[in-house]
């Protein structure tokens, strides 16, 4: 298998406009957990008390293996509600050495794909997710997983894949639409993801993320008073979200509504101080409108916070270089 690295793009996609590549960045933050190397894995088998094998027919295993097996397996989900995870991941394999032919094995797959990812370790975390596929082509959390891993190593074909066979066993999957619909519209291919997000305010008619979504196709699709309205009911829904603010801003941006814009990003900045990542849109908007002082000034609280020197050199250089002209 090759190396999975996060940066990597794999799919050739149709031409996108220029809203694309800043927006869709932005619906990472969306994902709940999946293949992010800055968050903890949420391990689903912390939830679990015991054996998943317990009720599992012997497959031609002596009880001796089959009691063999089960102790491992609940030795593994003991260590997990310890956060042991080095001694839950070392007895999920010996139970897997035990028995191989479990059809429980499914899941402790799962688990163990969880545990590498929660570690960072991505290629053998996609590939136990593939195991358990291979045991079970249609087992919704293993596709989910690597479907939203694919997600993230920009390999969007693959990652609609995943979650159109999530789909096809579980029809109304609400993440699966959604994270199917980013992969879409990272794609360019946007009546698709249009679909996807639509079909999801059939069942949940007030999604916050759906309907950020949809005003992110909205720009893309220069729409920018459409986006607008849209982002005007997420606001007024959720006042102390900055991403609504700043999406909002680039909206009005996009209409020439330039004071409406400044209004929302000062909410925007206000809310997270900290951000880096909104301050940088900030000091683009700014350098935008040839308020260079200003973007000065946000690159220094940037440059507090932790903003990377590159991108700082690069800010300070473009604004001598408007300057001199």
């Amino acid at each position: 298998m090759k190396k999975c690295r996060l940066a990597q793009a794999t799919v050739e996609s149709p031409t996108v406009c220029p809203f694309s590549a800043v927006f869709w960045v932005v619906v990472c933050w969306l994902l709940p957990s999946v293949a992010c190397p800055q968050t903890i894995i949420p391990l689903d088998g912390k939830n679990k008390l015991g054996s998943v094998s317990s009720t599992e027919k012997p497959d031609r295993y002596t009880q001796a293996d089959t009691l063999c097996y089960q102790r491992w397996v609940g030795k593994a989900y003991i260590a997990l509600q310890n956060d042991s995870f080095p001694q839950a991941k070392s007895f999920f394999e010996k139970a897997l050495q035990a028995a191989p032919r479990m059809q429980s094995n499914v899941e402790i797959l799962f688990e163990l794909g969880q545990l590498e990812e929660r570690e960072n370790r991505f290629d053998k975390a996609m590939e136990y997710y593939t195991r358990s596929l291979h045991k079970n082509p249609r087992y919704v959390k293993s596709l989910m997983r690597r479907g939203g891993m694919y997600l993230l190593l920009k390999d969007f074909k693959r990652a609609v894949d995943d979650f159109s066979s999530v789909l096809y066993v579980e029809a109304h999957h609400m993440d699966a639409l959604f994270f199917r619909g980013c992969a879409y519209a990272r794609c360019g291919w946007v009546d698709q993801a249009e679909a996807d997000f639509s079909a999801i305010l059939q069942l949940a008619p007030l999604d916050p993320r759906t309907h950020f979504s949809l005003a992110l196709l909205d720009l893309q699709r220069h729409r920018p008073y459409d986006a607008w309205v849209r982002m005007n009911g997420l606001v007024s829904r959720c006042p102390n979200d900055s991403r609504y603010y700043a999406t909002r801003a680039d909206a009005a941006e996009a209409m020439d509504s330039i004071v409406l814009a400044y209004r929302d990003w000062n909410s925007a900045i206000l809310l997270s101080l900290n951000d880096i990542s909104l301050l940088e849109r900030y000091v683009d908007f700014l350098l935008r409108q040839g308020d260079k002082e200003k973007a000065l000034e946000v690159v220094g609280q940037a440059e507090r916070t932790g903003a990377g020197t590159a991108w700082i050199d690069l800010v300070r250089n473009r604004s001598r270089q408007s300057r001199k002209r």
